[in-house]
């Protein structure tokens, strides 16, 4: 059996590793890496060995979706790579117009959801992304949480041409094979009914770290294809509990919360749906991660508290 040596990858460079190995054959589907001057370890490895394959626009973000739309026209599969709130925010228009009114074979890479670039400051969060994209249309929006997540999400991209957009956080997190895979869902659950918590992205790995520490008996459940939204299939499973907890380190205003507590409303869903996001309000903080979550009442202990009480 091979060594997986991606499993102490940061999830970018588990993505890139993916890709590396697709040149390796050939490059079939037409990839092309077009970057406003971010890198990564993988990506260094492709640049060395295939750079025909790499295109550093520079730092113009609305002019690097541009330049990938018409990339695209020419019969490539522009990947384009950087941090969430650069691309996100500052090329919001040429998104809309340019890539999906066109329906565009583009895949949006980026690095750094929530507070993922914690200490770097306001200009490099992204507490308000889904709100902002979700939206649009012709958009699909994965949320890989581990090493295998980030694999899945090169392979489904590799075997589609429409639009999509990866939201990667930042850092290492290796898979963890107490979930399973119910391909739009990862699943961790219990035989009680008593409580489901909902999240996305890697909050997946603090859930289960407080999970087992503490020896809590609640179920999980990961969205990791966050549009379109399997709602029937997260619907039949919402309806099995009898509380639910939706986590989310996004602004709590159009966030995952509004998505659920959306459709669910819709189909007359009586039960109470208890949400923790970010609260609707500018926290410009310079500090680690987890210290900022505090203020917005985010923290692990807090999390933990919550589901203690949920759970009584």
């Amino acid at each position: 059996m091979k060594k997986d040596i991606s499993k102490n990858f940061h999830l970018r460079d588990t993505f890139f590793f993916e890709l590396y190995n697709h040149f390796k054959k050939g490059n079939k589907k037409n990839f092309i890496i077009v970057t406003n001057d971010f890198g990564s370890p993988l990506l260094d490895k492709i640049i060395k060995e295939y750079p025909k394959y790499y295109l550093n626009a520079g730092i113009c973000e609305q002019n690097i979706i541009t330049l990938s739309v018409g990339l695209a026209k020419e019969g490539f599969r522009p990947i384009v790579y950087s941090i969430a709130s650069f691309l996100i925010y500052r090329a919001y228009e040429q998104i809309k117009l340019d890539m999906l009114v066109h329906n565009s074979p583009i895949c949006l890479l980026t690095v750094g959801t929530g507070y993922a670039y914690d200490v770097d400051g306001p200009t490099h969060h992204t507490t308000e992304d889904l709100s902002a994209i979700y939206g649009l249309p012709n958009i699909n929006i994965l949320s890989p949480h581990d090493n295998k997540s980030t694999k899945m999400s090169f392979h489904e991209i590799n075997n589609n041409t429409s639009p999509y957009w990866i939201r990667l956080d930042r850092g290492k997190f290796e898979t963890n094979n107490k979930f399973k895979n119910e391909k739009s869902f990862f699943t961790n659950f219990e035989r009680n009914k008593n409580l489901l918590v909902i999240t996305t992205g890697t909050m997946l790995s603090i859930l289960h770290k407080i999970k087992t520490e503490n020896d809590l008996k609640f179920s999980i459940l990961g969205i990791y294809k966050l549009k379109p939204l399997d709602k029937n299939r997260l619907y039949n499973q919402i309806k099995k509990f009898d509380k639910i907890l939706i986590l989310e380190e996004h602004n709590e205003v159009f966030g995952l919360y509004s998505l659920i507590n959306d459709f669910l409303t819709k189909l007359n869903f009586r039960k109470k749906i208890k949400n923790i996001g970010l609260k609707d309000a500018h926290i410009f903080k310079y500090g680690k991660r987890e210290s900022i979550k505090k203020l917005h009442g985010l923290d692990d202990l807090k999390i933990k508290d919550t589901i203690i009480k949920l759970l009584k």
